[in-house]
């Protein structure tokens, strides 16, 4: 709570901040490029989660087992956790000619499904579903690179910020699967994270901006906790632990001014 409170009036600082030395420089300087941008962007790529798809594949095992017999046997059929995270992220940046600086907020979730399908009839029989959501607030610092018009540039970047992850816990299906209860919200301990991206602008005389990157990403949750109680992988002693580490591609558009 403490981090948010400071992380929050920094932003309040910042920007009272940015309020009177725009007003000052813009009265003395028309600047070709944007100098203040307010941005909205949506985001996807590959993140490695391996421990909560060992979770819901274990869980999910546990099931199959209970209702096979010796003329059906049900099989396991995983959705891992690694490929397209979805993110939306709202952005507001301050240039100074080639320097920036941006404040980011958004949210990203990724999920771990696992089906038993019944191999006769092809019907799902019990779902076990580990849903991972993280709540970023960042900061970076940009580069600008004018590409021959002053309409189109190249942005590189380097930040950090803080990340707050939630995993939920779904069950659904058979009653005779379901014995050992599976469910709920953990909580994992505010985490520091730190990206690098690359990103391309096209910047129109109507105040608009288009824009897509790559984004590089190190951010890990070691534990998640619900009532002091770690969140296990299924029949194991082994912490679930999650991950936004890995390489997400965005796009968006947004004001310029």
């Amino acid at each position: 709570m403490k981090k948010i409170c400071l992380l929050s009036v920094c932003i309040f600082i910042f920007f009272v901040s940015v309020a009177e030395v725009y007003a000052d420089w813009n009265s003395e300087y028309s600047p070709l490029y944007p100098s203040f941008q307010v941005l909205v962007s949506v985001a996807t790529g590959y993140v490695n989660n391996t421990s909560m798809n060992d979770l819901t594949k274990r869980r999910a095992r546990k099931d199959a087992d209970k209702l096979n017999h010796p003329f059906k046997r049900n099989q396991v059929e995983s959705s891992p956790a690694h490929h397209f995270p979805l993110g939306l992220d709202f952005e507001l940046r301050f240039f100074y000619d080639t320097f920036g600086l941006g404040l980011q907020a958004g949210y990203h979730a990724v999920r771990a499904k696992t089906d038993v399908v019944n191999s006769v009839t092809d019907s799902v029989e019990t779902t076990t579903t580990s849903y991972l959501s993280v709540k970023p607030v960042v900061a970076t610092l940009y580069y600008r690179i004018e590409l021959g018009s002053i309409y189109q540039f190249l942005l590189v970047g380097a930040g950090t910020g803080y990340y707050f992850g939630r995993i939920d816990l779904e069950h659904e299906g058979s009653i005779l699967a379901s014995s050992e209860y599976f469910g709920g919200s953990y909580k994992a301990q505010t985490q520091k994270g730190y990206h690098f991206l690359i990103e391309y602008d096209i910047y129109s005389s109507s105040s608009l901006t288009f824009f897509a990157g790559l984004k590089a990403r190190y951010l890990k949750f070691d534990e998640f906790k619900k009532g002091g109680n770690a969140l296990k992988v299924y029949g194991t002693d082994k912490n679930v632990k999650a991950s936004l580490t890995g390489i997400a591609c965005y796009a968006g558009l947004g004001l310029s001014f």
